[in-house]
């Protein structure tokens, strides 16, 4: 399962976006300034407990997390979750 959690207006995470779009991965898009009330309390609510602190991009690649756009990281993210789907 990938999660990227991100804003519109944010370039990182549209290049982010455009990553895992190249590599054709199926992913939930979360972006933070699109929604509202319980949805965004709740989704910000996960990034605090994955990262600590609130900086996007945020992608949960099975059961990894990279915080920021990190080609390489998520590459290798990517490549261990199509070897081994969680």
């Amino acid at each position: 399962m990938i999660r990227l959690y991100g804003m519109s207006t944010c370039p990182w995470c549209r290049r982010a976006k455009q990553l895992l779009d190249h590599r054709a991965a199926r992913y939930e898009l979360i972006e933070v300034d699109l929604i509202d009330g319980e949805k965004l309390r709740k989704a910000l609510a996960e990034v605090d407990e994955l990262c600590g602190k609130r900086a996007f991009p945020v992608l949960v690649i099975g059961k990894t997390v990279v915080q920021g756009f990190k080609p390489e990281e998520i590459e290798r993210a990517l490549d261990r979750e199509a070897k081994d789907p969680v």
